[in-house]
């Protein structure tokens, strides 16, 4: 696996499809730009990734720009690309950057991976990338395509380290952050989860999975997890022609607007559901009533959302984390798809279309 031209070989594919996937971030050497899309990239595919990206360069060309945001200015661009817990630590780390390193990148991997929601495989694909460390960014892919070469099926910290070694030597190049991204790209390509293309891959001489016959049995499948189910109750308060959203403290979509909601286990009686809005929103509800109903999937949860209009005061004073708002403004804010769902809805029963 080692020889040069093995390495030559792998090289001489991965700039050939340069060409054919136009990735944008592939054509710069800006750790900023780099670090940007390994974030955007996690669990995420890349014709999803290649429009956000585009649209949040231009709007923020570099590290300094991000770091004076507004969290909100942010989250907005991030609007319907999920995981916003990446967009929010982005942030943090942008600061910290600024803060910490005078506003330089640090390049060293114990420091980088450190700052939040980076992690050894994003510090080490924007090291190996933007500064030619001789540092392994092990993915999926890359845990795919180097178990079949080595023949590692069970998933274990003792294989990872093997892993490790063989990158670590593979690495010892002048392009270390090219044969890191051309080991992704073979995984995602030719070494694929499914119906690998063996035939064309240049490793398949030397692979032991590939020499007993059994590819996809290396590595193990992980167990899926388990879809979890959520009731979730979502209100539309409206006084004075103005509409009440809120921010919340914790849970997927924190430091995001939404329209006021709850989750109760099971239960859909209304004194349960009037006692947790006042609870987590100090809102004393008088009526509620049903307008609507839909279901909304994210990867591991699946959420049945209840959408009501209420009736109640308007006691809430506007803070940091309640509004009250024109229902045209809304498009200005940060606001998860799940909650858009919410407003058309309400949207068409106000009109009278439901």
């Amino acid at each position: 696996m080692y020889s040069t031209i093995k390495k030559q070989e792998l090289l001489r594919w991965y700039n050939l499809n340069i060409k054919k996937r136009h990735m944008p971030w592939r054509l710069t050497n800006d750790p900023y730009k780099i670090w940007l899309s390994e974030i955007m990239l996690q669990q995420t595919q890349v014709k999803t990734v290649i429009p956000y990206y585009n649209k949040w360069i231009k709007k923020y060309p570099t590290l300094e720009s991000v770091a004076k945001s507004n969290i909100d200015d942010l989250l907005k661009i991030w609007e319907g690309l999920g995981y916003y817990s990446r967009c929010r630590n982005f942030h943090k780390a942008s600061i910290k950057v600024f803060e910490d390193y005078n506003g330089k990148i640090p390049e060293d991997f114990d420091l980088f991976k450190e700052l939040p929601g980076v992690g050894e495989y994003t510090a080490g694909a924007v090291l190996s990338i933007a500064f030619k460390k001789k540092i392994p960014a092990i993915d999926t892919n890359i845990l795919r395509v180097m178990s079949r070469i080595l023949g590692l099926k069970k998933r274990s910290k003792s294989n990872l380290r093997k892993i490790k070694k063989n990158m670590i030597e593979y690495l010892n190049t002048e392009k270390p952050g090219d044969i890191n991204q051309a080991l992704m790209d073979l995984g995602s390509m030719i070494c694929k989860n499914k119906d690998p293309v063996c035939q064309n891959c240049i490793f398949q001489d030397i692979c032991k999975a590939w020499e007993v016959g059994d590819p996809e049995g290396f590595p193990t499948k992980n167990k899926k997890a388990a879809v979890k189910k959520i009731l979730m109750f979502s209100g539309i308060l409206v006084v004075d022609e103005l509409i009440l959203i809120a921010k919340k403290k914790n849970g997927i979509y924190r430091e995001m607007w939404q329209f006021p909601s709850v989750s109760i286990k099971s239960s859909t009686k209304e004194n349960l559901i009037k006692k947790k809005f006042h609870e987590e929103f100090g809102i004393k509800i008088k009526s509620m009533r049903l307008i609507g109903s839909f279901n909304h999937l994210l990867s591991h949860r699946s959420i049945c959302v209840k959408v009501y209009t209420l009736r109640a005061r308007k006691t809430l004073i506007e803070s940091k984390n309640f509004k009250w708002i024109k229902g045209k403004t809304l498009n200005s804010l940060p606001l998860p798809n799940l909650d858009k769902k919410v407003f058309k809805i309400f949207h068409n029963y106000k009109d009278g279309t439901e």
